[in-house]
């Protein structure tokens, strides 16, 4: 899977270590707008190809080398 797309995330993107408490109420509806990337992709040098690698775009964001990974909940059956 590495090295083929980078995976979006539903996460919205902030640096690590920032508390949402210390942001501003305009640096929050700004976060909001960015989504983190996970992995590499063909695109991205061979560094970025792999699970830890953490990037963001915006949501509106689209491109050949980004996608996302179908995934379902089973509750027990």
């Amino acid at each position: 899977m590495h090295g083929n797309v980078a995976e979006w995330c539903q996460d919205v993107f902030a640096e690590y270590g920032e508390g949402v408490g210390q942001q501003s109420q305009v640096e929050q509806e700004q976060d909001k707008l960015l989504r983190v990337l996970r992995g590499g992709s063909w695109f991205h040098g061979a560094a970025f190809c792999r699970s830890a690698a953490r990037n963001f775009a915006s949501k509106s964001f689209v491109g050949d080398f980004v996608g996302f990974r179908a995934a379902r909940s089973c509750d027990g059956e």
